[in-house]
């Protein structure tokens, strides 16, 4: 399965390879991503389902750790035989938040 990244994800993973202090949370994300391209129908791939406005399913996957205080996700959907990384950011999806 080949990763697909929207304009968001892509400029927040460029954004954080700049500065090494974010190592961390890079790996993270990219355990996310590996888990994604490797086993996108496991039930860890598809943690909890959000619907957008247009009815489609994204899939929210949390990123192990926190930073700068704050819960990190990963959103996808799949694309055919791709995965589309919709969001990578802080977790502004919890209940009760949207």
């Amino acid at each position: 399965m080949e990763l697909l990244f929207s304009s968001q994800a892509e400029e927040v993973l460029d954004e954080l390879d700049k500065d090494e202090s974010n190592d961390q949370l890079v790996d993270a994300i990219w355990d996310v991503l590996d888990l994604i391209r490797e086993h996108a129908g496991a039930a860890q791939a598809k943690r909890r389902g959000l619907r957008t406005v247009a009815g489609h399913t994204v899939w929210l996957i949390p990123v192990r750790g926190l930073y700068d205080d704050e819960v990190w996700v990963v959103l996808w959907q799949p694309r055919g035989d791709d995965a589309l990384i919709a969001y990578i950011g802080p977790d502004d999806f919890r209940p009760g938040r949207v």
